[in-house]
């Protein structure tokens, strides 16, 4: 199943934001990793639905995963002292799904 364009919209937003987001609020002590997903380039296998999208993975400087961001607006933090970027992260990712929503229905 297709998603509708207005939560396409969204994820476009949020898909771009996230590592702005992460630039903006986090320090040298972590780094983002975009993991792209695998698309064959046979048109046989690619699956049918939403186009497969990037995730974005946090890492401590011992390389382990500490938050993970997807561009449909989920998104987990599995370490306590990132708690505080993570909540000012997954607030700008919403306020750019927010203001694409906003976007698409103007143009409607």
């Amino acid at each position: 199943m297709v998603k509708h364009p207005k939560y396409l919209a969204m994820d476009d937003a949020r898909q771009d934001v996230i590592p702005i987001a992460f630039k903006e609020f986090c320090s040298d002590d972590y780094k983002l990793n975009r993991n792209d997903p695998y698309i064959s380039k046979n048109s046989e296998d690619r699956p049918i639905g939403p186009r497969p999208r990037p995730t974005f993975e946090v890492v401590n400087k011992e390389n382990k995963r500490i938050a993970i961001f997807y561009p449909n607006g989920y998104s987990e933090c599995f370490d306590k002292s990132f708690w505080g970027f993570f909540d000012k992260i997954v607030q700008r990712i919403e306020e750019a799904a927010n203001s694409a929503l906003e976007e698409y229905e103007r143009r409607i």
